[in-house]
C-alpha cells in the first residue's frame, strides 16, 4: 500500500507498513521460548536455576521502572523482563566434577546475588542509560557480565592448575580411560563423576542434559527446538 506525500512540486509515493507484530508481541514470544528453557533447566539445578531467573527479571523490571521515573520516559516492562531472563539463561550454575574449588560465584546463595548485580548494572547503565544515545553500543548483557566479574578474570583464565583439569592432546580421543576426551566431557558436564565413558553417555548429556554451565544451555535438544 502506498500513500502520496507532496513535496514541492512532485508527487511522491511514500511506502507503508503494516504488521501485527509490534515490539511488545515479540517481546512476549521471545520471553514465551526463553522461559521453555528455563523450565527445562529445572531438571538439571530444581528450584535453584528458578529462583535465580526471578531475582533477574525482577530486579531488571524494578531498575527500568525507577529509571523510566527518573527520565521521565514510559517503562518498558517486557523487555525488561525479556532482558532480565537472558541474564539468568546466560548465567552458569554448578561446579564440573573435574574442579576441587570454586572458581565463579557458580552456587547459591552467592548466584543469586551476583545474577542481581548484572542484571542491575546491565538495565541501568547498557540499556536504560546507552540507550538515550540513541543506539546501543555494546551488548547490555554481555557488558554487565564481564564487567560484574572482572575481579574473577584472573582466577577464570590464568591459573597454572587450569593445565591439569584439560585432556592431554598426546593421548588417544576416545571414551574410556582416565583421561579421554569423553571422559573428560562427563567430568565437566555430567551429573556425576565417571573414570570411564561411551559414547552413547556422552551424546546424552552433550545432546539431552547437561549438569554444569549456563542455565539456558541445559540441553542442546531444547535449545535448537525454541
Amino acid at each position: 500500500m502506498s500513500v502520496p506525500v507532496k513535496l514541492g512540486s512532485a508527487l511522491l509515493s511514500k511506502p507503508t507498513e503494516y504488521s501485527w507484530m509490534t515490539k511488545d508481541e515479540l517481546m512476549k514470544y521471545t520471553f514465551a521460548a526463553l522461559s521453555t528453557l528455563a523450565a527445562v533447566s529445572f531438571i538439571s539445578w530444581g528450584a535453584e536455576s528458578i529462583i535465580l531467573a526471578l531475582i533477574s527479571i525482577l530486579v531488571a523490571v524494578g531498575a527500568d521502572y525507577l529509571v523510566s521515573k527518573i527520565i521521565r520516559k514510559p517503562p518498558n516492562t517486557m523487555s525488561a523482563t525479556v532482558f532480565g531472563l537472558v541474564i539468568a539463561l546466560s548465567y552458569s550454575l554448578g561446579i564440573p566434577t573435574i574442579l576441587y574449588r570454586e572458581l565463579l560465584p557458580l552456587t547459591a546463595p552467592m548466584a543469586y546475588i551476583y545474577a542481581a548485580l548484572i542484571s542491575l548494572v546491565g538495565m541501568v547503565l547498557f540499556k536504560k542509560l546507552q540507550g538515550l544515545t540513541g543506539r546501543k553500543y555494546v551488548n547490555p548483557a554481555a557488558a554487565a557480565k564481564l564487567l560484574v566479574f572482572l575481579p574473577y578474570l584472573y582466577e577464570v583464565f590464568l591459573p597454572a592448575e587450569h593445565s591439569q583439569m584439560l585432556p592431554s592432546l598426546t593421548s588417544p580421543i576416545g571414551f574410556s580411560g582416565s583421561f579421554s576426551f569423553g571422559t573428560f566431557l562427563q567430568a565437566c558436564f555430567a551429573k556425576t563423576a565417571l573414570t570411564a565413558s561411551n559414547a552413547q553417555e556422552v551424546l546424552y548429556t552433550m545432546t539431552i542434559i547437561k549438569y554444569h554451565g549456563w542455565i539456558g544451555g541445559a540441553s542442546s535438544v531444547a535449545v535448537i527446538a525454541v
